[in-house]
């Protein structure tokens, strides 16, 4: 497995991770503090996103014995990041 391929799919899993945990911050807090994009944005869209990224993050790091533990974590910290 190239160092380029398992970048890809860390980010792209990463990210989807991150969508993930935005959309469950907004899914929890008032309506008058939630993001303008998850009031705009139906919710069935947001999680399809979400799927398709950390879906083809793991196909394109291909290694489906271990997770991208980096990935998992920077991810979970940037979601909490920036959903608060």
């Amino acid at each position: 497995m190239s160092i380029t391929r398992s970048i890809i799919g860390s980010f792209l899993f990463g990210l989807g991770v991150m969508g993930i945990v935005w959309f469950f911050r907004n899914l929890m807090i008032p309506r008058v503090k939630k993001a303008m994009f998850y009031l705009k944005t139906k919710e069935w869209i947001i999680i399809v996103w979400n799927i398709i990224f950390i879906v083809g993050g793991m196909y394109i790091y291909s290694d489906f014995e271990r997770l991208p533990l980096v990935a998992l974590v920077v991810g979970l910290l940037a979601g909490l990041y920036i959903s608060r």
